[in-house]
């Protein structure tokens, strides 16, 4: 029974394609964060990007 249903599982094709990169996408999320970054290099005495980049 577990033969079968991997078997019609696996024979159906589905496309399965990556969206186009979009650069403009990781910079708006890091973005979002930057306040919270800033606060928080602040409050640890490091670079902000830093802690964006983590």
């Amino acid at each position: 029974m577990f033969l079968l249903v991997l078997l019609a599982g696996c024979s159906s094709k589905q496309d399965y394609r990556n969206p186009p990169w979009n650069p403009e996408i990781p910079v708006k999320r890091a973005m979002q964060w930057m306040p919270v970054s800033e606060k928080a290099g602040a409050a640890w005495g490091v670079d902000p990007q830093l802690i964006t980049a983590i």
